[in-house]
Formats: structure tokens, sequence, C-alpha cells
């Protein structure tokens, strides 16, 4: 992922969590927005309502930084986007998102895992956040016990506004105590 490396040496250790995904710009109430599939996220740079109004319908790729609520669907009031790069043609890509955290809790009666993602050094994170993943039961079963760094690969679904967890796997983070 971008950016990692002005982390190091701790890089590969890293809390994080981005979603990479497309969509159209869209004006909301006059003001600029990434239409993800039905999903608003507005774009709080200063020029973009102009950008937005004079390519209504453009693609936009973006790396966002998201946050979820507790059923696992994305927030648009608090998903950050980090970038937005204009595409010529519409993507044949799906949106994918990659999260490293500690494992909080996981529910396998609910289909959900949560992690939290911390403040890295050097890092502009002001709060750590819980950031709830749809999973499959077969890999929540999989987890290992609350508690410990995860990594998480998985992809946003549009329809539902989830993001649903493909993979996990265990992960060192920064913070992990020295034995």
């Amino acid at each position: 992922m971008a950016g990692a490396s002005a982390l190091a040496p701790e890089a590969g250790r890293t809390y994080l969590a981005v979603l990479e995904a497309w969509g159209r710009a869209h004006l909301c109430k006059g003001r600029a927005c990434l239409d993800l599939g039905g999903v608003h996220f507005p774009v709080g740079w200063k020029g973009m309502d102009a950008v937005f109004r004079d390519h209504p319908g453009a693609f936009f790729r973006a790396s966002l930084w998201p946050r979820t609520r507790e059923d696992g669907t994305l927030d648009p009031r608090k998903t950050r986007i980090k970038s937005l790069v204009p595409l010529a043609d519409p993507p044949q890509a799906h949106h994918a998102f990659y999260a490293r955290g500690r494992l909080l809790a996981v529910d396998p009666a609910e289909g959900l895992l949560t992690l939290e993602v911390r403040r890295n050094p050097r890092g502009r994170l002001r709060e750590p956040f819980a950031l709830t993943l749809v999973a499959s039961l077969e890999l929540l079963l999989s987890l290992p016990e609350p508690g410990g760094g995860i990594r998480v690969e998985g992809e946003y679904r549009p329809a539902s506004g989830r993001l649903v967890a493909r993979a996990a796997h265990p992960a060192p983070l920064w913070d992990d105590p020295t034995p």
C-alpha cells in the first residue's frame, strides 16, 4: 500500500484500513460527492465542487479511509477520501479493501468481525476506531482469539454497502508486546 514506507522501520507492522474503489462524480445538494453504487461520499476538497459540476458522471478511482457502522456497512459521513484519480473509461475492477489491526471481536451468529485500527508512529489518526466487517462462517471460525493482530483483505459491495472480508491472517503490529 502506498504510504506505508513513510512509517519505517515499523512499515510492515502498521495499522491501516484502505478501500480502493471507483465511482462517479455527483453533486449532492450542490456539493461534490463520489457515488459508489448509490452511496454518496462527500468530497471536501477545495475546488472539487466545480470539477464535479463541470464533469457530471465522470469516473474516478478513489482511495478511501473507510469507517463502518456496527453492522458492517460503510459510513459515508465518517469515511474520508484520501485521493481521487480521473478515469477515461469505466473500470472493470471490483472495489477492494485492505486492513490491518487488532482483532476485537468475532460474532459467528451475525457473520461479523471487528478490528481496531490505532494510530501509528508519526501517523495522523487522532483516535482509534473499530472497523466491522462481514465474513463467512468458515473465515470467522478460522480467526485467532481476539487481542492479536490480523490482516484482512476483501471487497466493498455497493448493493449492500458492506465491506466483506475474503481472507484474514495473523499479522504482527508495531505495538505488540515484546516477549
